[in-house]
C-alpha cells in the first residue's frame, strides 16, 4: 500500500481496461484474470521495481477486483436521491442475512435471510455447509458485472453452466436500467422494482465459503436474485450496526 501510494502522482484511466478485459474472457467478479494483468503491468510501468512487489502483483490473479468493487459502490452510491427510479444503491450479505438499501430510502438498510450459493464444491462431502450470500462484493453484479456478463464471459458460463437459468445470457435486460460509459454503454444499475415486476434479477457470482469455519473456500457458485427475495425483505430495526 505504501509502496503503491509513493509511486503513484497521477490517476489511472479504469473504464479501458475493465472493457479490454470482458472482451477477453473476465466477467469483472468471478474471473479477473485478464484485467489484473493489465492493471499490473501499468502499476509496474509507474515505477513499481521491487522484484517482490511484481511478483506478488503478477500473482494476485484477483487483484482488478479490488478496483472493481471500489468502483461499481461509487457507481451505485451516486444515485442516491434519485426520484425517479428506484436503484438498489449498496448491497451485501454476512452469510446467514443479506441485505440492501435503496436510493429512495439512503441509509435504511432491509434484510431477509441470504439466499444458497449454488455451485461446485471441492469435495461431495462439503456440499450441504456453504454459507449464503457472503461479503460485499454483490455490489459488482448489481452494477451491472459478474453474472450479468456471462454472454462474454463464455468460460465463467461454461463452468456454472449446471446452476444457471436457461436466461442467464440475456436476463440483465429485464432489470438493468442506464446505459454506463463505464460499461461501454452496456446497461448497468439494478431496479428493485423491476425485479420484482420480472421476476428477473442479478445472478451474483461467489465464492463459497464452509459455515463450519474449518474448510475456508470450498468452491464457486451463484446466487440468483428473485422477485419473492426482495420481497421478503424486511427494515433493520436494530440499533447495532450487527446483521
Amino acid at each position: 500500500g505504501p509502496l503503491l501510494a509513493d509511486t503513484f502522482s497521477e490517476p489511472i484511466a479504469l473504464a479501458p481496461i475493465l472493457q479490454a478485459s470482458l472482451l477477453n474472457g473476465d466477467d469483472g467478479h468471478a474471473r479477473t484474470m485478464y484485467a489484473s494483468r493489465l492493471l499490473v503491468d501499468v502499476i509496474v510501468s509507474r515505477g513499481v521495481k521491487d522484484p517482490a512487489s511484481q511478483d506478488f502483483l503478477y500473482g494476485a490473479l484477483a487483484w482488478a477486483l479490488n478496483y472493481w468493487m471500489a468502483v461499481s459502490a461509487l457507481l451505485l452510491d451516486s444515485q442516491t436521491h434519485q426520484p425517479d427510479q428506484d436503484a438498489i444503491i449498496k448491497v451485501g450479505g454476512n452469510g446467514k442475512r443479506f441485505g440492501l438499501q435503496l436510493a429512495s430510502q439512503p441509509g435504511v438498510w432491509w434484510v431477509t435471510e441470504a439466499p444458497k450459493i449454488h455451485g461446485v464444491v471441492a469435495q461431495e462431502a462439503w456440499q450441504d455447509l456453504p454459507l449464503g450470500v457472503l461479503g460485499d462484493s454483490a455490489v459488482v453484479d448489481f452494477v451491472g458485472l459478474g453474472g450479468q456478463c456471462l454472454d462474454l464471459a463464455s468460460l465463467s458460463a461454461q463452468n456454472l453452466q449446471a446452476f444457471l437459468p436457461t436466461d442467464y445470457a440475456t436476463r440483465q435486460s429485464q432489470f438493468l436500467m442506464t446505459p454506463l460509459s463505464f460499461l461501454a454503454g452496456r446497461r448497468g444499475l439494478t431496479d428493485f422494482q423491476r425485479v420484482v415486476a420480472t421476476d428477473t434479477g442479478p445472478l451474483v457470482l461467489l465464492g463459497m465459503i464452509d459455515g463450519s469455519g474449518e474448510h475456508g473456500r470450498i468452491g464457486g457458485g451463484v446466487a440468483t436474485v428473485t422477485a419473492a427475495l426482495l420481497q421478503s425483505l424486511q427494515e433493520w430495526q436494530h440499533e447495532t450496526t450487527m446483521v
